[in-house]
């Protein structure tokens, strides 16, 4: 009796050893997709997060998120808003469930339906009233009534959106900007022209990066995006009047071995 208790406790030790280890693989693994999604390789991102799910990773809320983030990036609306609604009505309980409600009103806005971003975008003001992160939905919502003629109500939203802006500048060091991560403006539309060199959760890794380039001459500086409910810290180099002007720069830091992305008006493609 006393071999056999001992076998089974041996038994469950290492079950419960085996399933530690395939949650730390896991978490590896999203981690691995995360960083490919921060490299701007979307397509691939949005493979490796979908071969998570069908395997039935234990993060499937995550992994729908960044597959719809992806996807978003990638101009695949539609499955972005599957993905979206796969957090919501599989895992109500998630995090990312405000995420969520905020990626089918981008879905719906980058697609060019402004109603149905509209109605996505005033739900969540009713379905989340005391979330902290409503900035970001009054500033999509500003976009959206702009795009309609509702000049007052635009104004209306971004005021809140400059208020939110200056509370939390407040809060941080002078030398960072705070920059709001949102849907990215049409195609054509001018704006000031900037280069992203390096994207990061920790504005450690941002800031040794900055420095690194100052020291080889360029205008670099650390911006502060807040996307949804995280904060993200970009690297950025330059100001420029002109798209070409950017891309010319952007060209010679690629050269020198920099992943680079051109920004428009702090969004960057």
């Amino acid at each position: 009796m006393k071999r056999l208790s001992l076998f089974l406790f041996i038994l469950i030790l290492q079950l419960t050893t085996y399933d530690l280890r395939l949650t730390y693989a896991e978490t590896a693994t999203l981690a691995g997709a995360e960083k490919t999604f921060m490299e701007g390789r979307y397509e691939k991102a949005a493979e490796e997060t979908k071969g998570l799910i069908d395997a039935r990773s234990n993060r499937r809320d995550e992994l729908y998120y960044l597959k719809g983030l992806s996807e978003l990036k990638i101009n695949r609306f539609k499955e972005a808003r599957e993905d979206f609604e796969s957090i919501i009505s599989k895992f109500s309980g998630s995090k990312r469930n405000f995420d969520a409600h905020l990626g089918i009103g981008d879905a719906y806005f980058l697609e060019g339906n402004t109603g149905e971003a509209l109605k996505n975008y005033n739900g969540i003001l009713n379905k989340f009233p005391n979330n902290k992160n409503l900035t970001a939905v009054y500033y999509r919502l500003g976009n959206c009534y702009g795009k309609t003629g509702l000049a007052d109500k635009a104004n209306e939203c971004f005021e809140k959106v400059k208020r939110a802006r200056l509370s939390f500048e407040s809060r941080m060091p002078p030398e960072y900007k705070m920059t709001q991560a949102l849907p990215p403006k049409a195609k054509g539309e001018k704006g000031n022209f900037s280069i992203q060199a390096g994207y990061f959760k920790s504005r450690r890794n941002a800031d040794r990066l900055s420095r690194k380039l100052s020291a080889k001459g360029y205008e670099a500086r650390v911006e502060i995006s807040i996307d949804s409910r995280e904060t993200f810290y970009r690297t950025k180099v330059g100001r420029y009047k002109s798209r070409y002007e950017a891309e010319s720069a952007a060209s010679a830091l690629k050269k020198a071995g920099y992943s680079t992305r051109v920004c428009a008006d702090d969004v960057c493609q």
